[in-house]
């Protein structure tokens, strides 16, 4: 039961913080956002990458 409030509790805060996200005001121009951006790109390829391993995994163990 604990388990499921704090999964609820942070969800919550994490909608509370998106309008907060999404309204900043960004300069897309610097070299900062870029180098943020580009580092973001290679983690969310990672992260696709260990997902599709670990579903291929699943699959055939079967």
């Amino acid at each position: 039961m604990k388990h499921g409030l704090s999964i609820q509790s942070i969800a919550l805060s994490l909608l509370a913080l998106l309008p907060a996200a999404v309204f900043a005001q960004v300069d897309s121009t610097s070299e900062a956002y870029e180098k943020g951006h580009s580092a973001g790109r290679v983690f969310g390829y990672i992260f696709i990458g260990v997902i599709v391993i670990a579903v291929l995994r699943k699959f055939l163990k079967k």
